[in-house]
């Protein structure tokens, strides 16, 4: 007999607490949560390569890594577009 059983009088207590609360249930996938913490982490990073390119001088070195880093993407990415003919 239970505390609350013991407390009430009763011998038998049904119908309290639903049988669904003790149920083996299958967890939810915790990948929906690591990659959004990924995308939040990689946008906070792009935000503040953002702020620094908008404020020349605060930090020097993430500017030229970030400028040297920018010019390599662009020299990598440029051979992939389509040429564009001078207008006449």
């Amino acid at each position: 007999m239970t505390m609350l059983a013991a407390f009430l009088g009763v011998n038998r207590i049904d119908g309290i607490i639903p049988d669904s609360a003790f149920g083996v249930k299958e967890p939810i996938p915790r990948w929906p949560f690591y990659l959004l913490i990924a995308l939040v982490v990689f946008f906070l990073l792009l935000a503040f390569l953002f702020w620094v390119e908008e404020n020349p001088g605060t930090f020097p070195r993430v500017e030229t890594w970030w400028a040297r880093t920018r010019g390599r993407l662009a020299r990598t990415i440029a051979p992939l577009r389509p040429q564009r003919r001078p207008k006449a």
